[in-house]
């Protein structure tokens, strides 16, 4: 087996190329997945439930849909991305909305709504994370690295 030392410059170069972009890549994917059917779903289930019922209704619906995305979202960069999956994923959540979350403490809200916020932004991440560990794990050796 070749190591990356017997490798020419040039294919050096396009590993690394192939490294960088897959984690990049997948992690784009991820969030764009994740993002989009946190939306689209939850966008339509919270309207038809508001609609249909009052109280904790559209709340639900919302965690449901929150964890549908982060599920699928962490399905998709488990079984793609060849090293580190549970950060990746993890990251494809916590950076798009982390700057939501930035922009909101600029804001006048107090502790509290901060609170509730980044527990809406943190628990789909872990979500997306150990989905996509578990994921990751069922793949067989040689796609893994570690």
């Amino acid at each position: 087996m070749r190591t990356m030392k017997d490798l020419e410059r040039v294919d050096r170069a396009t590993l690394r190329l192939w490294r960088a972009t897959n984690v990049v890549g997948w992690w784009a994917v991820g969030a764009l997945v994740y993002h989009a059917i946190a939306i689209l779903l939850g966008r339509t289930f919270v309207q038809k439930i508001a609609f249909l019922s009052s109280g904790y209704g559209p709340t639900a619906a919302l965690l449901l849909t929150f964890g549908f995305a982060a599920i699928t979202a962490g399905a998709i960069v488990g079984a793609r991305v060849y090293r580190s999956p549970f950060v990746v994923a993890g990251l494809a959540v916590l950076i798009p909305d982390g700057l939501l979350l930035l922009f909101i403490l600029a804001g006048p809200m107090g502790w509290p709504e901060i609170g509730i916020i980044a527990l809406y932004v943190l628990v789909p991440a872990a979500v997306t994370a150990l989905t996509a560990r578990a994921v990751w794990r069922h793949r067989p050796g040689a796609l893994r690295l570690r």
